[in-house]
């Protein structure tokens, strides 16, 4: 949820036809882009909004009306990182600007069967880098794709003989939780179709995936390509960092930050925060997924539970500079960046198993079962009343963040590419 900050040189000599990566958004796909731009494998990062202020359509923004132009630099700072060479970068941002603007008025939402917003961005971009690939001249000597957006990338790339890499940030069958979820809470399906999973594993030739649990998703959805690679995500520990002072007697104060989305089972934790009756204050920061989701968690805040909205990365770090504790009750994740970032603040965490988190019990916070609403709120109370063992913990917590940097990612995706190019040598020759 936050923009992430460079400063490292750019590199851009691209030997061997390089690689070409294709994401319609962000996520963390640009730390991908500059994983292969450091190892000089970057041939063209292929997106769909990626802000340059001199281009057509951004050019466009000053002329908005105040309110509005001012919110669209914040949104639009996200999706640009100066550490990426602009050269390299092939921006086509009109299927998400539709999908941004008419494709969230509801009553196209529900004809569509909710594909009219990112699902048909994705299914654009997509279709635009199939063609874009298609005309490539030379070929690269690979394309690296994120899951639920690939199809037609993929079988370019297969027709045209480019082994493909395929990156699967979260536990297959997430959307099935997620609907079960909605079910037992009374509310309305609004979630999009599911990916066909098994339609892209069956095109894609590597798999990256960020938790252990995440690969072992994919091998039991029948993955038989190549190989399967497991790469922690990282944190920027330079921008996240603990308080420079401790907070001491400042009021206790424990924070949840991610989409407000039933899958991240915000509604567990406000239910245990209710329980666990503490003197202190519990701060929601992220966006809504739904109007009846927000409604139905507003329904369980008590007088010291505050709404921060969605936050960019200096308004999130400082957040965590003021906490005692992060709270992530997800059901199903990949293995969620917010929560190496709150390690790398020093603060214990409270997170499931299923948040694909390296967060190990009773060392950096405490791993509990999801949809446990006592666990949660025994852990909480735990916490509150020894302020020796949070201090332990948020010890233990940026130092576990340190082995997780994006350095680091940088270094293993880096490698990946490299033997995936390797490979192919190998086989051509």
């Amino acid at each position: 949820m936050s923009a992430i900050r460079h400063t490292t040189e750019i590199q851009v000599n691209v030997p061997d036809g390089g690689v070409v990566i294709v994401h319609p958004a962000r996520q963390h796909a640009y730390e991908v882009v500059l994983a292969a731009q450091r190892a000089g494998r970057l041939r063209q990062f292929i997106t769909g909004i990626y802000y340059n202020p001199a281009a057509f359509p951004y050019a466009l923004v000053p002329l908005l009306p105040r309110p509005l132009h001012d919110g669209a630099i914040r949104q639009l700072a996200k999706r640009a990182n100066p550490a990426i060479a602009a050269e390299r970068v092939r921006s086509w941002p009109y299927a998400e600007i539709l999908s941004r603007t008419i494709g969230r008025i509801r009553w196209i939402d529900r004809l569509s069967r909710h594909r009219s917003g990112f699902v048909f961005a994705n299914w654009a971009t997509d279709l635009y880098a199939s063609r874009v690939l298609a005309r490539m001249s030379p070929r690269p000597a690979a394309v690296y794709g994120f899951f639920g957006s690939v199809v037609h990338t993929f079988s370019r790339a297969r027709q045209l003989g480019i082994p493909t890499i395929l990156d699967v940030p979260c536990l297959l069958g997430g959307d099935d939780i997620g609907r079960e979820e909605c079910r037992a809470l009374g509310l309305k399906d609004s979630l999009p179709p599911s990916v066909d999973a098994a339609r892209e594993l069956g095109l894609s030739d590597w798999v990256v995936a960020p938790s252990p649990a995440v690969a072992e998703s994919i091998r039991l959805a029948g993955f038989a390509g190549r190989g399967t690679f497991v790469v922690p995500f990282g944190a920027d520990t330079d921008a996240f960092r603990p308080a420079a002072q401790p907070r001491g007697a400042a009021r206790f104060r424990a924070v949840f930050a991610g989409r407000l989305e039933v899958r991240k089972g915000v509604h567990y934790l406000l239910d245990a925060w209710q329980r666990a009756g503490l003197d202190g204050e519990l701060v929601i920061a992220g966006p809504p997924s739904s109007e009846q989701y927000l409604a139905r968690i507003r329904q369980l805040y008590s007088g010291n539970v505050v709404e921060a909205g969605n936050l960019v990365q200096p308004q999130l770090a400082a957040l965590f500079s003021t906490a005692d504790v992060f709270v992530f009750p997800s059901l199903s994740e990949g293995s969620a960046v917010v929560v190496y970032e709150a390690l790398a603040s020093g603060l214990p965490c409270i997170v499931t198993a299923e948040s694909g988190s390296v967060v190990r019990d009773g060392i950096e916070g405490f791993l509990v079962p999801s949809r446990n609403v006592a666990a949660i709120c025994d852990r909480l109370q735990r916490l509150y009343h020894d302020p020796e063992m949070r201090q332990r913990m948020a010890r233990a917590a940026r130092v576990r963040a340190s082995e997780f940097t994006w350095a680091t990612y940088h270094h293993k995706i880096g490698s990946i590419i490299d033997h995936v190019l390797g490979h192919q040598r190998s086989q051509c020759g």
